[in-house]
C-alpha cells in the first residue's frame, strides 16, 4: 500500500512545475507558498480542497495519466539523487512501523 503512495521524481517535478507556472509557489532555496496559494479556501474535506486547487491550476479534476515532460534544456527542480535519498529515508521509517 505504501508503494502506491510514493511520488516518482517525474511526478514531483511535474507538480512543482505546474504550481510554479500558476504562481502558487516560488522557489529560491526552498519552495514557498505564494499569497495566492495561501488564500485558497481551506474549508471542506480533502476532495473539495483538491477540486479548488484544480480550479486554481485550470485543470480538470483527476490526472490525465500523462507524465510531465521537461524541455531538454530545463533542469528538474529535484534531482534523481535527492529524490532517491528522500525515498530511502521514508522507506527506512515505514519499515520500522511494520
Amino acid at each position: 500500500m505504501v508503494n502506491n503512495a510514493i511520488v516518482t521524481s517525474g511526478e514531483l517535478n511535474g507538480a512543482l512545475a505546474r504550481l510554479r507556472q500558476h504562481r502558487l509557489v516560488w522557489d529560491t532555496d526552498v519552495f514557498v507558498l505564494t499569497e495566492s496559494a495561501q488564500n485558497l479556501p481551506q474549508s471542506g474535506g480533502h476532495l473539495k480542497r483538491v477540486q479548488r486547487l484544480c480550479e486554481a491550476l485550470k485543470v480538470k479534476s483527476g490526472s490525465s495519466g500523462a507524465p510531465y515532460r521537461f524541455p531538454p534544456d530545463v533542469e528538474p527542480f529535484v534531482s534523481e539523487a535527492d529524490h532517491r535519498c528522500a525515498l530511502d529515508s521514508c522507506l527506512k521509517r515505514t519499515r520500522g512501523l511494520a
